[in-house]
């Protein structure tokens, strides 16, 4: 019994898979091209952003009734709508549509350009400042499109400010309170679901990114 449980163990033994070992320039190239396929998942990802958002702000246009909300906020403040701040608004909305798709078609262009740069075959010093002048150009991304949102609401915020002092429109201090929370509550909730937005969409690619970094500089480091 004893003979044949040390036959058994022996033979268990001998079946047990080995694991592969690797080697410090195989894990690197592992890790060179997780970085790569990071890259590349964040370029199509803003391209694909991009293609919709061009298809949304030409279907606003052609839809013709995109600012009805501002219209209807003016009428609840007693603003009277004439033909020459129609033009000025719609001027203003189709000048920051067009400076997001400019914003957008230069980064998508960029995260190219920089993702054709990103080469396994560089050595490890030039591959990880490819990685991170990458992380930086997303980064500036995201704060690009905060600020274009950001500027929008400001220049709302202040065109209504002209039109009442313009027209001499007396609000009483329920509609002044009214206003101003109606204001913060829009900025809160257009900040945190863009933050939501570039936290789950870019955020995750990032996240993984630095990871796959930070294992790159540890490689360096050695």
């Amino acid at each position: 019994m004893s003979k044949f449980d040390i036959e058994n163990l022996k033979n268990t033994w001998q079946n047990q898979q080995v694991k592969p070992k690797y080697n410090t320039h195989e894990i690197l190239q592992m890790l060179n091209k997780k970085s790569r396929n990071y890259v590349k998942y964040i370029y199509w990802v803003s391209l694909v952003e991009f293609i919709l958002f061009f298809a949304i702000t030409l279907f606003y246009v052609f839809k013709g009734n995109e600012n009805e909300p501002f219209y209807q906020l003016m009428a609840t403040l007693g603003i009277e709508k004439n033909s020459n701040i129609e033009a000025n608004f719609e001027n203003l909305h189709f000048l920051l549509e067009i400076v997001s798709i400019i914003i957008g078609a230069f980064f998508v262009i960029r995260f190219y350009l920089q993702m054709k740069k990103v080469h396994c075959e560089d050595n490890l010093k030039k591959f990880i400042s490819k990685i991170i002048a990458f992380r930086k150009t997303v980064r500036a991304f995201i704060i690009a499109n905060i600020v274009v949102i950001a500027c929008y609401f400001v220049l709302v915020i202040i065109g209504i400010r002209y039109l009442i002092n313009e027209q001499n429109i007396e609000l009483s201090s329920s509609v002044k309170t009214g206003l101003l929370i109606a204001v913060i509550v829009a900025i809160l909730v257009s900040g945190i679901m863009i933050w939501l937005y570039y936290k789950i969409i870019y955020g995750i690619l990032l996240n993984r990114l630095n990871t796959t970094l930070k294992q790159l500089q540890d490689i360096e480091k050695q």
